[in-house]
């Protein structure tokens, strides 16, 4: 055991709380969040077994990459609080569990946005919002990479200050990802009317959903910015990065596991399709219509849901109860 007269003065009090303290508290919050995570993760697999294999791969991969995110982070936590207990120069001269938290942060929103990505294809066929969206999730990727890196040659959390710029284009980059695809998803979904009560309600969900998600990571990665810039020297901007991993995580699970609801609304009596009193009258025109699409059988409660125009010079809307009133086929997927 050293001596006492080896034993560095720790630092003092509010030095410490600024530091130490939002780490743990960001740590606490991880650990939560990730097993909100899991449920979603066992929900998933109870739910739709039959999804196809590359829906299956993406779950596969966020559960990998969330899970060693969380270990990582556990690591540093057991370093500096029992490892290294009592010596705070070792929570300032960080290691690889911390360094690369930043890249796996970036990795696990690529993911996500990836998948995001596919489905604005789904809703619009723009082969210029997938080139865009696709350089601009590199790029993010990209820049956290660099992050850890140089976060890596610099060693000391309190130095991270020093690397502003890839730092400031990771989460610039990534908050307006999340924007963009919300936005053209939702716009999409809000272009795609319709005479028919239930698809209505779908659409109405979609974009619930969207807006949901997708202001959520938004706001983590812009609060994240916020923190890093205002309060250089403090740690206060690991509260939301330990957290954005999990929240880009649990927004791909939710957009899954909201196809559950969509399908119970096509098959529930009271959202039963119709044609509006537009339909009406001596100009009868066939309406804007929408084109429903799943991945497996029809009834069954894990059935997909794609949304896409109907071409009516091929495709009559009938007022009837059925599902064909929305279009509905079984080739599509998200």
């Amino acid at each position: 055991m050293a001596s006492p007269a080896l034993v560095a003065a720790p630092p003092p009090e509010e030095v410490i709380v600024m530091t130490w303290g939002p780490y743990v508290t960001g740590i606490m919050l991880q650990q939560l969040f990730m097993g909100v995570f899991v449920v979603q993760l066992y929900d998933y697999f109870r739910m739709f077994q039959k999804d196809p294999l590359y829906i299956k791969g993406l779950v596969a991969a966020l559960a990998t990459a969330t899970t060693l995110q969380a270990i990582m982070d556990y690591l540093t936590l057991y370093r500096c609080a029992v490892r290294f207990y009592g010596d705070f120069d070792k929570f300032d001269d960080t290691d690889w569990s911390l360094w690369w938290e930043i890249a796996m942060t970036a990795i696990i929103g690529t993911i996500a946005q990836s998948f995001f990505l596919t489905r604005c294809w789904s809703a619009v066929k723009s082969k210029i919002i997938v080139v865009v969206g696709g350089a601009a999730i590199i790029t993010s990727l990209i820049a956290g990479i660099d992050s850890t890196v140089q976060f890596q040659n610099i060693r000391r959390l309190s130095l991270v200050p020093n690397i502003p710029v890839p730092i400031t284009l990771w989460l610039s980059a990534t908050a307006v990802i999340d924007v963009g695809i919300a936005v053209v998803l939702v716009v999409a979904l809000i272009r795609m009317k319709t005479p028919f009560r239930k698809t209505e309600a779908i659409i109405t969900k979609m974009i619930r959903v969207t807006m949901e998600t997708s202001s959520l990571t938004a706001a983590t990665a812009v609060v994240n910015l916020v923190l890093y810039l205002a309060l250089p020297g403090e740690a206060y901007h690991l509260l939301p990065q330990l957290v954005m991993g999990k929240f880009y995580a649990i927004s791909v699970m939710v957009t899954l596991a909201s196809r559950k609801e969509l399908r119970d609304i096509i098959e529930q009596a009271e959202y039963a399709s119709y044609i509006t009193s537009t339909m009406a009258g001596s100009n009868k025109t066939a309406p804007t219509g929408i084109k429903v699409t799943t991945t497996t059988t029809v009834g069954e409660p894990n059935a997909d849901i794609e949304l896409g125009n109907v071409d009516h010079k091929h495709h009559h809307l009938q007022p009837t109860h059925s599902e064909e009133d929305m279009g509905y086929d079984q080739k599509g997927q998200i």
